[in-house]
């Protein structure tokens, strides 16, 4: 029987091992090299013409490197001869027929086994030299350049691409990115390494004004829109593909043995990154048995849009990539047919790409795999994440499965019995500030003491966060600007702080409040907040000096006490108003007693006094609400 498979593989970027190239060979290729940009694909058509097989793909140019004379920033149609064939069925299908042996033809046999195909949304930089080859049925897409490329070579290691990996390191608890870039047989950890390589191997010039195009809003719109029908298409293609299986297999499926094989789908290991920027995930996949391999999956997942907004996929917020396992040339880019499914869901698969040729899957075993890694951006940093996995019954029904490894996916059509997908509990993004203990309290202010907070979610660094505390004013107000020098360390668990007698940034000079007694709070960047529910007492203050304002050497100095008549006694006066009544003139002098022992200075009673208005150098200590008028100064 003549079998046609579904002509998917020149809409998806597909990993083919790497071409061999010489260090020699690679920077005699670069040094040809007449144009030379970064840029993203953001369209392909496929088409033919002389009876050989083509792709026009546009990629936008952004930054170009060598060629800046002869092509602009902007749109460019490239030209590759495609490695597939395909013919148009009665269902409107593009395939190519394997039986038939319908490949597109190759000028070499390492063309043919590694061929250089793209899709819509690669980005990389290009190596590219005018078109060569005499074509007639070009198809006519209006671009920023009149001139047709094609790159200097036709095989998969032919431009400079970002691979990324993410791991998921238990024991920090925390998502490992590894980038690398790769090209012509060469392997580079930047894009800034891999540009400094290029100047000093002489193949761009170091001279060279770079020519680049800043991106509008527009532009960023326009190039989600092409990105997500081509996304649209794609997944409407594999859907069809799907659904001929399905239309084909029946009769087997009416009379297939339950062979009680289950595979279970669960979200694991939820956390924002990047400074509360994105949230991730792990899909986690395992089967009832070690006799099966994946061969399609299928996913629906909601999302609260309070943080992540609407339509995540076409705006372009969110990433997905393959598990270690299975981000081979085997399964399919997700990237590639995600979609959105509704304002607040996402749809997207990883399965078998049926263009492979030869596919090697991995066992699924009792033991949880990584199946993919979902990235989204945070807009909101507030509310939940709420994941839900929706539409389980439809999803479940092409949740496919292999008995061996290197199995055509068009021999078979067999279901996971048991298919479970286990909800994952709801997330709190960016949660407030939890406060679990503030030691030492009581606590001295303007005396260097270090007053430590402990708790939860108070932000990898301070940026622009804020202890608040009432002033020394009774607590009239909140003190909700510290200076910078008053913060020892900050991190998501601990703060250290220096507790001060007096504010730089908030008060004029000679104005200065320092901190009282009251409830401390915690106020992360986000401008999330969390307040300790025990007091923090403030038993004295030492007034502070502070030099070299907006200076590297700024500091706090407290004052020293000076004494009086050459001793180590600070003596104070008592008002009539105290000294005439026994049990006020009592609860004082054991207020001074205290503040002795707290502030370990010699504080005492001198002599009684009639407080007047003069300077008469007495500190005197009266009731004021035995005192009309203005004291020259009062404590």
């Amino acid at each position: 029987m003549k079998r046609k498979v579904l002509f998917f593989s020149i809409l998806t970027l597909m990993l083919f091992n790497l071409v061999s190239f010489s260090q020699e060979n690679s920077i005699n290729s670069l040094k040809t090299a007449p144009f030379i940009f970064y840029g993203t694909v953001v369209s392909e058509t496929p088409f033919k013409s002389n009876n050989d097989f083509y792709i026009s793909y546009i990629i936008k140019i952004v930054t170009i490197y060598k060629g800046e004379n002869k092509i602009n920033t902007g749109t460019v149609n490239l030209i590759i001869k495609s490695p597939f064939a395909w013919n148009i069925t009665e269902e409107g299908y593009i395939i190519y027929d394997k039986e038939e042996n319908n490949y597109a033809s190759s000028e070499d046999e390492e063309n043919a086994i590694h061929p250089l195909t793209l899709g819509v949304g690669i980005s990389g930089i290009y190596v590219c030299q005018s078109l060569t080859k005499d074509i007639d049925l070009i198809p006519v897409i209006q671009t920023d350049n009149k001139i047709v490329i094609e790159p200097i070579c036709n095989t998969s290691d032919c431009y400079f691409k970002k691979i990324e990996k993410t791991t998921y390191n238990k024991e920090n608890k925390e998502f490992i990115e590894n980038v690398s870039i790769k090209g012509f047989g060469n392997k580079f950890d930047s894009w800034e390494e891999l540009l400094k390589n290029l100047k000093k191997e002489g193949i761009i010039s170091n001279n060279i004004e770079i020519k680049k195009k800043e991106e509008s809003v527009l532009d960023v719109v326009i190039q989600n829109e092409f990105l997500y029908k081509q996304r649209v298409k794609n997944a409407q293609i594999r859907q069809q593909f799907l659904d001929e299986r399905i239309r084909k297999s029946k009769t087997q499926l009416q009379t297939k043995e339950k062979a009680n094989e289950g595979i279970t789908f669960e979200i694991t290991n939820q956390q924002p990154t990047n400074g509360n920027q994105y949230y991730e995930f792990d899909i986690i996949v395992n089967g009832s048995s070690s006799n099966t391999y994946i061969d399609n999956t299928a996913f629906v997942i909601q999302y609260n849009t309070i943080p992540f907004g609407t339509n995540i996929v076409a705006n372009n917020n969110i990433t997905i990539t393959r598990g270690t396992n299975y981000n081979t040339t085997t399964y399919i880019d997700p990237m590639t047919i995600m979609t959105d499914d509704s304002n607040n869901s996402f749809r997207f698969g990883i399965g078998s790409d049926y263009n492979a040729g030869t596919w090697n899957r991995p066992l699924l075993t009792p033991t949880t795999q990584i199946l993919a890694h979902v990235k989204m951006k945070i807009l909101n940093c507030t509310d939940a994440s709420d994941l839900l996995f929706i539409d389980i019954a439809n999803v479940s029904f092409v949740t496919l499965y292999t008995l061996t490894s290197t199995e055509d996916p068009m021999n078979s059509f067999l279901q996971y019995d048991d298919v479970e997908y286990i909800q994952p509990a709801s997330y709190a993004l960016c949660p407030s500030p939890i406060i679990t203990n503030v030691y030492p309290n009581p606590i001295t202010s303007g005396t260097n003491s270090v007053l430590t907070i402990e708790g939860f979610n108070f932000g990898s660094v301070r940026d622009t966060g804020q202890i608040w505390m009432p002033n020394d004013d009774g607590g009239s107000a909140l003190i909700k600007h510290f200076d910078y020098i008053d913060y020892q360390s900050w991190n998501d668990n601990e703060i250290k702080f220096i507790v001060p007698s007096r504010v730089d940034t908030l008060f004029a000079s000679g104005y200065e409040k320092g901190v009282g007694s009251g409830y401390l709070t915690v106020c992360r960047s986000d401008g999330a907040k969390g307040i300790y529910s025990v007091p923090i007492q403030i038993t004295y203050a030492n007034m502070n000096i502070s030099i070299a304002k907006n200076t590297p050497s700024y500091q706090k100095i407290p004052l020293r006490v000076i004494a009086d008549y050459l001793d180590t006694t600070k003596y104070f006066s008592l008002d009539s108003s105290i000294y005439n009544d026994p049990a006020k003139d009592i609860a004082v002098k054991e207020a001074f007693h205290h503040w002795t022992c707290a502030t370990l200075i010699n504080w005492n009673i001198k002599d009684s006094v009639q407080i007047q208005h003069s300077a008469d150098n007495i500190c005197a200590i009266y009731l004021e609400d035995s005192y009309h008028g203005n004291p020259l100064a009062k404590t």
